[in-house]
C-alpha cells in the first residue's frame, strides 16, 4: 500500500483514474496532505495558491472524515496505514510521510472508528505491531522544545496526536496493552514541559482543536 501512496504523492498513478469513492476519499486526502506540506515548506509557486498550510490541512481532514462517514472498514485500514508508515529513502517523500503519520492517530481516535481500533489493537496479527508503535510515538522526547522547532518537527505534532489518542482509549482499559498506552499518555501530559508544547498549537487554525480535547489533562 505504501507504493501506492507514494505514486499518488508523486502523480504517477491520476487520482481521475479511479472510481472508488472511498479510494477517491483517500487519493484526495493525500494530495491535500501533500499540498499541505509544500505550503509549509513555502516550495516555489505556492504563493500563488492563496491559502495557508493550516487550510490545505483542514482541507485535508474533510477528505478524512468523508472515508470515515462513508467506509468505516476503509478509513481504519488508512488510519492504520499512516501509524505504520515506514521511513522512505526519498527525503522529499518522508518530508511528507513525516506530516501525515500525525493522522493516523487522529483518525483512529475518531468516535465512529475508536469501537474498531480496539477490536483491532486486541485481535488482530498487526495490533502489538501498532500498539508498540503509538507507544514509541508517544516517547518522542518533545518536552522544552521552542515553538519554531516544533512546528518545524513532524515528530512533534505526532506525539501530541499519538497523546490525544492514548486519552480517547481510556474507556477501554480492560486491556493491558490499552492500559499501558492510556496510563502513558496521562503521565506526558501530567508533564509541564511537554504540556507547554502542546500548548503551541492551541493559536493554530488546524490543530487547536487537540488542545482543547487535552486541556484539562495538561499540567
Amino acid at each position: 500500500m505504501t507504493e501506492q501512496y507514494v505514486d499518488l504523492l508523486t502523480l504517477k498513478r491520476q487520482p481521475d483514474t479511479i472510481t472508488n469513492f472511498s479510494d477517491q476519499c483517500t487519493s484526495l486526502y493525500l494530495l491535500h496532505a501533500r499540498l499541505a506540506v509544500a505550503l509549509e515548506r513555502h516550495e516555489r509557486g505556492t504563493e500563488a495558491l492563496g491559502k495557508t498550510a493550516g487550510q490545505a490541512w483542514m482541507e485535508a481532514a474533510g477528505y478524512m472524515k468523508q472515508l470515515i462517514e462513508t467506509d468505516k472498514d476503509a478509513a481504519l485500514k488508512l488510519g492504520i496505514d499512516l501509524v505504520l508508515l515506514p521511513k522512505n529513502h526519498d527525503p522529499d517523500i518522508e518530508n511528507i510521510f513525516g506530516w501525515m503519520r500525525s493522522d493516523g492517530p487522529v483518525m483512529l481516535g475518531n468516535d465512529a472508528l475508536r469501537k474498531k481500533f480496539v477490536g483491532f489493537l486486541t485481535s488482530d496479527p498487526k495490533g502489538s505491531e501498532v500498539n508498540k508503535r503509538i507507544h514509541d510515538f508517544m516517547n518522542f522526547p518533545i518536552a522544552g522544545k521552542t515553538e519554531k522547532e516544533a512546528f518545524h518537527t513532524p515528530e512533534c505534532f505526532l506525539t501530541i496526536a499519538s497523546l490525544w489518542l492514548g486519552i480517547r482509549l481510556r474507556e477501554n482499559t480492560e486491556v493491558p496493552r490499552i492500559q499501558a498506552l492510556v496510563d502513558l499518555a496521562l503521565q506526558k501530559c501530567h508533564d509541564p514541559g511537554i504540556a507547554g508544547v502542546v500548548r503551541y498549537y492551541e493559536h493554530e487554525v488546524d490543530t487547536k482543536w487537540i488542545v482543547d480535547d487535552l486541556q484539562s489533562f495538561l499540567a
